[in-house]
């Protein structure tokens, strides 16, 4: 039975990935980690994992199997076990089956006849359907529909670990999520999904305006036998090139005082210079008290695939030394500004982005206060 589990679990897979609206599922299913486990009745995750009753699985339709699946992708991708809190579990487990299974099914896909529906919760949040099951006890449903599949992992996960689950998840939505707009699939991504989009891929500063001066002073025009003058095609003579600034240095503070917000604003300002600026070199430096990863970047994509790491004190000796042995024209630090400044200085031109830190000065190069 296992194999041929695992080839209908396969072929679900496919379909989903065949379906030319359904870039946006299909790219979330595809980070997701997949178990059988017969001891369940139906399916369920832990946020680790998803796992489904073999009989259970198979004894659905191809179009139900692939509802299935997506079912327990958006509870992982809209962390319902990590939001549950101190809340009744089953009545939230309820909760969550009526948001995304209306969501699922507004996608195209066909339910099982087990699972909860209702269009009374439209457009609702999970808490706000929990309060209304709260409120309300006989509104309940019947045991036999609900799929009571969230469920605790085997062990209590430390907050290390639910920080670096809950980054993962993120990374997860934001690539899935940027497949999607590539292929003109942006109306395809659920609308709560999309406000968390919204939230983190919204950039609060005119990159264009910051860096242009920048621009200005570093862009060389001049003649050039290196390409032929459009406007004499038959005849070679000297064309005017400009040389723009096109290296930049993008320095991540990515110390312990950071707050998981303001890193989801650090990578919204990133985004904004990949897609606006469009440099030719655009290098990620991590850094807390010491250079600890170094990424270069070329697109969004590049951007939601990276690891991040540190959480540890800040120091900027290392990082002017990278700086030094890399040489970027300009240099643009996010930081909440908590360290203490080393004489040495950057090399090249600096921007310093400092959030929720107004009393920050720096002896040279740009300074930009915002509130996160």
């Amino acid at each position: 039975m296992s194999a041929e589990a695992n080839k209908a679990l396969s072929k679900a897979k496919i379909a989903l990935m065949n379906i030319p609206e359904a870039v946006f599922f299909s790219s979330l299913c595809l980070s997701m980690n997949y178990k059988w486990d017969d001891t369940c009745p139906t399916a369920y995750t832990d946020y680790k994992s998803i796992a489904f009753n073999t009989q259970f699985f198979m004894e659905l339709s191809p179009s139900e199997r692939i509802f299935l699946l997506l079912h327990e992708t958006m509870h992982v991708a809209y962390m319902h076990n990590l939001r549950v809190g101190n809340k009744d579990r089953k009545v939230w487990n309820n909760a969550c089956d009526y948001v995304i299974n209306l969501q699922i099914k507004d996608a195209g896909f066909t339910m099982p006849k087990v699972g909860l529906i209702d269009e009374k919760y439209r457009d609702m949040s999970a808490e706000e359907i929990y309060d209304l099951l709260m409120q309300n006890p006989t509104s309940q449903p019947s045991p036999s529909q609900s799929m009571d599949d969230l469920r605790d992992p085997p062990e209590e996960p430390t907050e290390e670990e639910i920080t670096q689950i809950t980054q993962e998840m993120q990374d997860n939505i934001i690539r899935a999520a940027t497949q999607a707009r590539m292929e003109d699939q942006a109306g395809s991504i659920p609308g709560a999904i999309q406000v968390f989009l919204n939230k983190l891929l919204q950039p609060k500063l005119p990159w264009q305006v910051i860096l242009s001066r920048f621009m200005n002073k570093l862009t060389k025009t001049d003649y050039t036998w290196s390409k032929r003058n459009r406007r004499y095609p038959d005849v070679y003579l000297p064309a005017m090139h400009s040389q723009t600034l096109m290296d930049i240095a993008i320095a991540w503070d990515m110390s312990g005082s950071v707050t998981d917000a303001e890193t989801t604003v650090f990578a919204s300002e990133v985004a904004s210079v990949l897609r606006n600026m469009k440099p030719d070199k655009l290098t990620l430096v991590q850094f807390d008290t010491k250079v600890f990863q170094v990424d270069k970047l070329k697109t969004v994509k590049d951007l939601t695939s990276l690891t991040l790491k540190g959480r540890g004190g800040t120091n900027l000796h290392d990082l002017v030394k990278w700086t030094h042995d890399n040489r970027p024209q300009v240099n643009i630090v996010f930081t909440d500004g908590y360290f203490h400044m080393p004489e040495e200085k950057l090399y090249g031109q600096t921007i310093w982005i400092i959030h929720n830190n107004p009393h920050f000065t720096a002896p040279y190069g740009k300074v930009i206060h915002y509130k996160v």
